[in-house]
């Protein structure tokens, strides 16, 4: 049994403010013991137990989102004088092509003589008004706009801009899917995904997303259920609000349906999609017990777009119990740019590195922060992808389009957004082989898709440390007869048939 020092909801029976939660599922029984204590208490039990009695910290996990590319490596001067009083007023005003006003768009200015940045949110029209002290027209250094969802941003540097006496700033932005009903992004077609034949009866697959929920409304998004481990009325309910919208974007690239709207999940239809909701505040106790659940339910491939950089044993412990049982688990390696995080470091889980895609994106968008120095033709490591020999495979994880809440779609980038692309890739691996789904759910049949996952894999012009196996591509992936551009996507394909 380990006992964990730190606590995020419960409490006895007897004690309901004693902060206990056990964390068992039924085939095993009591396996971690989550509690508070306090120094006095944590010391008694080490001296009592000794090494009879693992006690570490129940760690934090974060969400595997990229460093904000406007605080990158920045370096911020000492402000050794008091802002004047009168300031630069930049009036902004946000729109599509058509005229149509972006509401909840961020918009943000940097000055290059303080290194100080302002940054506000459009209302209903779409405008913004911002106040730059001791900055001029001549000393703004950059400007970058976000949108809430269907446009691609933008991140100009040196903008020609105007003092709000002057005018107003008018921003267009791009939208982002295309005019056809549906869009296939650049990862799904990548991946060979967009000519995978698709099962007429595909093998009945479960597929989990551990992180901040799923938004059960989505038009593109149909999750067969989930639960939630945080203190909640009904957890059964709960899983399905997504305050970040994270894990509705996981799931998006995972699982979105074929629907003629939208965008396409990497999985076949079919797949049962389930949000296991551990954000806000996630720790390794609700882990333990998401995993837990996912062995109890039957299900085959887990994502986590999550990490730690501690190597906690109680999470390691839960891992593999989960693929003794035959879940395949699915991680980002991190956007840290350094060592491989936890879990995706375990033995048994598949860590993934990012990918990206200079011809994915406009230009002008903030995605082109992440051009990492590692690249072969249009394609690149991401700049914040961690890397090591523990890297199983890359995957698209650059200017991702998928689902948010609100039934939107906006384009993220991260190891996070690369997982569940790999996630889906194996569920879909699974659907369509008959003789895996045959096989008893155990380590051995998680092993094999893993095995077959590799056989997918084709490696492109990066360091081992960056890609793993490669990039996955799915086997039927076929050439057309015409001559493919040097340095296209069409030409890397046609390199791995």
């Amino acid at each position: 049994m380990a006992t964990a020092s730190r606590l995020e909801a419960g409490g006895t029976e007897s004690d309901p403010g004693a902060g206990v939660v056990r964390l068992q599922n039924a085939s095993q029984g009591l396996h971690t013991l989550s509690v508070l204590l306090d120094g006095n208490a944590l010391a008694k039990l080490r001296s009592r137990h000794g090494d009879n009695l693992r006690i570490e910290p129940d760690d934090e996990l974060l969400l595997q989102d990229p460093l904000d590319p406007s605080n990158a490596d920045r370096i911020v001067a000492p402000m050794n004088h008091f802002p004047s009083v009168d300031a630069l007023q930049l009036a902004f005003e946000v729109a599509g092509p058509d005229g149509t006003p972006l509401a909840d768009a961020a918009v943000e200015v940097v000055d290059s003589t303080t290194f100080t940045e302002q940054r506000g949110i459009t209302d209903s029209r779409g405008r913004v008004e911002l106040a730059m002290p001791a900055a001029t027209i001549g000393t703004v250094q950059r400007l970058m706009v976000r949108p809430a969802a269907g446009y691609w941003g933008l991140d100009a540097e040196r903008p020609a801009l105007v003092a709000a006496t002057e005018g107003i700033n008018r921003i267009v932005l791009q939208p982002l899917l295309e005019t056809t009903p549906q869009t296939l992004t650049w990862g799904f077609r990548m991946m060979g995904l967009d000519r995978a034949p698709v099962p007429p009866t595909p093998y009945p697959v479960r597929v989990a997303v551990i992180d901040s929920g799923v938004s059960s409304d989505h038009p593109d998004l149909a999750p067969t259920g989930g639960r939630d481990f945080n203190p909640s009325e009904d957890p059964t309910r709960t899983w399905s609000s997504d305050g970040s919208g994270h894990g509705t974007h996981v799931a998006g690239i995972c699982a979105a349906l074929d629907n003629e709207g939208g965008i396409v999940g990497a999985a076949a239809p079919g797949a049962e999609l389930f949000g296991l909701r551990v954000f806000p505040e996630a720790r390794v106790s609700k882990l333990v017990l998401a995993l837990d659940w996912c062995i109890e339910n039957g299900v085959d491939i887990v994502n986590l777009s999550l990490g730690s950089a501690v190597a906690n044993e109680t999470m390691r412990e839960a891992v593999t119990r989960a693929v003794e049982a035959g879940v395949v688990i699915v991680a980002a390696a991190g956007n840290t740019g350094q060592r491989v995080m936890f879990p995706a470091a375990f033995d048994g889980v598949i860590a993934v590195a990012a990918l990206g895609d200079t011809a994915s994106f406009p230009p002008s968008s903030p995605h082109r922060m992440h051009v990492g120095k590692h690249q072969t033709g249009a394609l690149f490591a991401a700049a914040f992808t961690c890397s090591g020999p523990e890297i199983d495979v890359i995957a698209p994880g650059v200017a991702i389009v998928s689902t948010v809440p609100g039934g939107g779609h906006a384009a993220w980038d991260g190891t996070s957004m690369a997982s569940p692309f790999v996630t889906g890739f194996v569920a879909r691996l699974l659907q369509t082989d008959a003789a895996l789904g045959g096989l008893p759910r155990s380590r051995a049949r998680a092993e094999a898709l893993v095995k077959k996952l590799r056989s997918c894999c084709r490696p492109l012009n990066l360091p081992r440390d960056h890609q793993g196996a490669g990039l996955p591509v799915w086997p039927t992936v076929a050439t057309d007869d015409r001559p493919a551009a040097p340095g296209s996507k069409a030409e890397v394909l046609a390199l791995f048939d």
